[in-house]
């Protein structure tokens, strides 16, 4: 339970260095006395898109890291390079506070984007799923006292970097190696302990044998895009979920950075747009669990569509544009947590890992693209809304998952319809 507890902690301290470029690369001459990059280095007209050019430099960095991590952590072990990727977000979110320039900031901001990531434990529960999305809301939200607390910039890029110090201290002393890792390294001894810790808490789990654990292991399929291509319902489910992703990362970070860029009080926009994430985390796995996964995630992305499409003709001063706003984040959230259980049911087993990872490395295509939704009032908004529309629909072509079997080939899941 403590690797749970310690896990969620991990996302509050990474929500808060991934969305904290809400303040730092937004003018606060409206908001409070912080002095945010734009206000520092005059990042305005002609200059503007330096600012959003950190935010990409950070996801660009983030897709590079996608590949590089998750290579060192099969290699070396999960626990290791976890740590190592905390100690190193710590190093140089300090170091980005003393830049001395928006380019070196925004190298930097790069070179944190290598190493930022999250851990899911190997948990199918939705109970734990909540408590993760929990988690991220907290982080979400502590970032709106922080940035009110900061004086700059570089105070805030200060306060959301070091806490990554304590959660690496606090995987260091109780987060054992991965299981699943120890078993594909054939680490029987190990896996021994492992196994006798986890039976200080659960009495079934100290019987088992460490043999057992090691002969059965799972192998992955090394090449597959070769397997993608000799099943072709399969690539097409493949396709789809990676636009979804795609399409939700791109409106997530989107709303989330544009919040802030709202009339009246930027704080409490962002924090509204913060807040609305709990009923979304709290109902879409109720809401999957009654009406089936593809029904949900197809209804979210419409309903996305349907409020952006309304901010069209909302004015700008209006107080229904923030509540549309909300509600939108609200469906996209929900379509978000949907999407990570939908896509594990629908990835057979020995590729599950493989797959997900390869769809989190191509949504950084969105990710990139998010900050330069802030161009034009209208523009904007008619994106979102088509790109919503058109995965709302696509989503009919992935098969419904709800109380079915997990696939374990990849045969299996093209089979399904």
């Amino acid at each position: 339970m403590s690797c749970v507890l310690i896990t969620g902690l991990t996302w509050t301290v990474e929500a808060m260095n991934g969305m904290s470029t809400a303040f730092i690369t937004q003018s606060c001459e409206n908001c409070s006395n912080m002095v945010s990059l734009v206000d520092e280095y005059d990042l305005r007209g002609p200059r503007a898109y330096i600012s959003d050019a950190t935010i990409t430099a950070f996801m660009i960095g983030n897709g590079f890291g996608g590949t590089f991590v998750s290579k060192a952590a099969d290699r070396y072990g999960r626990r290791p390079v976890l740590i190592s990727c905390f100690i190193m977000l710590a190093l140089l979110g300090t170091l980005a506070a003393f830049s001395p320039s928006a380019i070196v900031f925004g190298t930097l901001r790069f070179m944190q984007g290598i190493f930022y990531t999250l851990w899911l434990v190997g948990c199918s529960y939705v109970d734990f799923s909540v408590y993760f999305g929990m988690a991220w809301v907290a982080g979400y939200c502590l970032v709106t006292p922080l940035a009110m607390l900061a004086p700059n910039w570089r105070w805030l890029i200060f306060f959301v970097s070091v806490p990554q110090l304590f959660t690496a201290t606090l995987c260091y002393l109780f987060v054992p190696e991965s299981l699943h890792f120890l078993a594909i390294e054939r680490h029987e001894k190990v896996v021994g302990d492992w196994l006798k810790r986890a039976g200080r808490c659960h009495d079934n789990v100290a019987d088992i044998d460490p043999s057992t654990v090691v002969s059965t292991r799972q192998e992955e399929v090394s090449n597959l895009f070769s397997e993608l291509w000799t099943h072709k319902r399969f690539l097409l489910y493949t396709i789809v979920l990676i636009y979804l992703w795609n399409c939700d990362t791109f409106i997530y970070f989107g709303l989330s950075l544009y919040s802030t860029h709202f009339a009246g009080n930027i704080y409490l926009n962002y924090l509204l747009v913060g807040l609305v994430e709990i009923p979304a985390y709290i109902l879409s796995p109720m809401a999957m669990n009654r009406y089936g996964r593809r029904v949900v995630v197809a209804l979210t992305h419409l309903l996305a569509a349907a409020t952006f499409f309304g901010l069209v003709f909302t004015p700008e001063t209006a107080w229904i544009r923030t509540a549309l706003w909300a509600l939108g984040k609200f469906a996209i959230s929900c379509s978000f947590m949907s999407i990570y259980v939908y896509a594990s049911e629908i990835f057979p087993t020995n590729i599950r890992n493989l797959s997900i990872g390869f769809c989190e490395m191509m949504s950084r295509i969105g990710g990139i693209l998010a900050p330069y939704g802030r161009i034009s009032p209208i523009l904007p908004m008619l994106v979102l809304s088509l790109i919503s529309v058109i995965g709302g629909v696509i989503t009919f072509f992935l098969p419904e998952t709800l109380n079915r079997q997990l696939p374990s080939t990849i045969r299996e899941s093209s089979e399904r319809h």
